[in-house]
């Protein structure tokens, strides 16, 4: 998701996924993507309940590996929540 999205930001918008009320928000995978790459926007992207982040341009190495990280953390969150 684009962390500066027009109309409502990726940050607002993977807040309001993480406020919903079924099982699954708060283990869907959201990846900030964004041109921003200094540690106070990774540190607001995880704030808002980003599991990865991409700097834009990205690596295409890292753009395979980043949401194959995430899908797994997801499924380790999803198990413990049984």
């Amino acid at each position: 998701m684009d962390a500066n999205m027009p109309g409502k930001d990726g940050l607002t918008a993977a807040r309001e996924i993480r406020a919903l009320d079924r099982p699954d928000a708060a283990a869907v995978p959201i990846l900030a993507m964004t041109a921003s790459i200094f540690q106070e926007d990774r540190d607001r992207a995880a704030a808002c309940g980003m599991s990865g982040f991409l700097p834009k341009p990205f690596d295409v190495v890292q753009l395979y590996q980043l949401p194959r990280d995430s899908l797994g953390k997801a499924a380790r969150t999803r198990e413990t929540q049984k």
